[in-house]
């Protein structure tokens, strides 16, 4: 069986039980963080959304296996949520064992061309890293079906921006599905700029891989 869980219990003393944002401010503050050396808990049911993908998914990965830790926190006047992960564990598990691919779009100092690096796991530095991971804890990874009903354009369309706004790929281990996320940041604007000049853009990429 895999030994992956770390149980803490915490009795918290307040009239009542604390939400969900209390509960992350009060652990942080917690000795148990400098203990285990945690960067950031992201609570798994919080994940499951951030993600987009089904819990099932996730918690086969995540309860069955042994690629990272995750912390179930009991106590008193907690909030029903247990099951939280650290932002650093779970961005080098993807790295790692999901083979993640970031497609990472910049501009050349003139500002005129952009060039599309395509990362995987021997060159996705630590800047980036927490780069994505920052992404993701914000809300900023966006499905296709999310995009197309953000921006109002079809499953085709949407497909085709991968090679001109910045996108990561990646399969849980032993399954044969690939998602993608598109990194959104930027304001909408920015966005349906690109959709509407997209052969524009595809003229000035310039592919590194």
């Amino acid at each position: 069986m895999p030994n992956n869980r770390i149980k803490i219990t915490i009795n918290v003393k307040n009239s009542t039980k604390l939400t969900l944002e209390q509960a992350l401010n009060y652990f942080h503050k917690h000795e148990f963080i400098q203990i285990y050396g945690i960067h950031r808990l992201i609570p798994l049911n919080t994940l499951i959304e951030l993600l987009n993908i089904s819990r099932s998914s996730f918690e086969r990965t995540l309860f069955k296996n042994d690629y990272f830790k995750y912390y179930e926190i009991t106590g008193e006047n907690l909030p029903r949520n247990k099951y939280y992960v650290d932002q650093k564990d779970l961005l080098d598990f993807f790295v790692n064992h999901c083979n993640l691919n970031f497609n990472k779009i910049v501009y050349n100092d003139n500002g005129d061309k952009l060039v599309l690096h395509r990362l995987s796991k021997g060159s996705i530095s630590i800047k980036d890293k927490e780069y994505l991971a920052e992404l993701l804890s914000s809300g900023a990874w966006f499905s296709s079906k999310m995009m197309e009903d953000k921006f109002n354009r079809t499953r085709a369309i949407i497909s085709r921006l991968s090679n001109v706004i910045d996108s990561v790929t990646f399969s849980f281990p032993q399954s044969n599905r690939h998602f993608r996320r598109y990194l959104i940041y930027q304001p909408d604007d920015y966005y349906l700029h690109i959709i509407k000049n997209y052969e524009k853009f595809t003229r000035l990429i310039k592919i590194i891989e």
